[in-house]
């Protein structure tokens, strides 16, 4: 699993959502859901924003686990730095 497989992971979790429900919430197929926990696929950012919609975060929440005020990430997305940090990110 991977940081972002594991973060949806946790994010549907803590929503008592299955990831059946989820998938259906995203519009995208349990299998699709499956991969991207696994790690096997990385998820479109549109696909990735529709998964973050049905989870009420946005992307950038999707990719800001585990930070705290004042903490900063920085993750390369398909060659584009994104910058995120702190609570309002989430």
């Amino acid at each position: 699993m991977d940081q972002i497989g594991a973060r949806l992971k946790s994010l549907r979790t803590s929503r008592a959502l299955s990831q059946r429900r989820l998938a259906a919430m995203a519009g995208v197929s349990n299998a699709t859901i499956s991969l991207i926990v696994l790690g096997r696929t990385d998820p479109s950012m549109g696909r990735l924003k529709r998964i973050g919609d049905s989870l009420e975060v946005s992307v950038a929440g999707v990719f800001a686990a585990g930070t705290g005020v004042g903490e900063w990430l920085l993750y390369r997305v398909a060659g584009v730095g994104v910058g995120c940090g702190g609570p309002s990110c989430v």
